[in-house]
């Protein structure tokens, strides 16, 4: 599997956890009562925060791996 295919996949789980962590943490908070929640709000928020910081640092490393393949271009073109 390439690098390239690799982050994409990484990328697209981060997006799913996301998504999955904001659909539950509503759910969770609309459906029950406050004493039901309490525990349950900050396991959310965390998963929320953690698929953030995959996806930004997933995209980071795409761009670089993108520029690094336009410099490998640039000096076979040189």
């Amino acid at each position: 599997m390439n690098k390239k295919r690799l982050l994409q996949n990484v990328l697209s789980i981060g997006i799913v956890l996301l998504i999955i962590s904001i659909v539950f943490l509503f759910k969770f908070k609309i459906g029950f009562t406050v004493f039901e929640n309490i525990e349950l709000v900050p396991l959310f928020l965390f998963l929320i925060l953690i698929s953030i910081i995959i996806i930004i640092v997933v995209i980071i490393l795409m761009i670089l791996y993108k520029n690094k393949g336009k410099e490998v271009k640039d000096d076979a073109k040189k």
